[in-house]
C-alpha cells in the first residue's frame, strides 16, 4: 500500500468536510490485525497523525477538526 496517498487522501476527504467532527466507524478491523499485524499498526499510526494535525488549526487552513475512529468488532 502506498501510505502517503492513503494518508494524504483521507486527510483531504476530511477536511473538505463541512463538519468539525468526523467519526470514522471501522468494521472488522480484526481481520487486519490478525492478518497482517504491521499494516494495521501503520493504518493506526496514520489515523492518529490525521487526527493530530486536523486538531491543529495551523494545519488545517485556520479549521479545527476533531476526528474519531471507532473500531467494532463483528457481533
Amino acid at each position: 500500500m502506498v501510505w502517503d496517498a492513503f494518508s494524504d487522501s483521507l486527510w483531504s476527504g476530511i477536511h473538505e468536510l463541512s463538519s468539525e467532527e468526523v467519526l470514522i466507524v471501522w468494521h472488522g478491523y480484526p481481520d487486519l490485525k490478525a492478518g497482517d499485524p504491521e499494516c494495521f499498526k501503520r493504518v493506526r499510526e496514520i489515523l492518529n497523525e490525521i487526527a493530530q494535525t486536523l486538531s491543529n488549526p495551523a494545519y488545517g487552513a485556520g479549521k479545527k477538526v476533531h476526528l474519531l475512529v471507532a473500531l467494532v468488532e463483528p457481533a
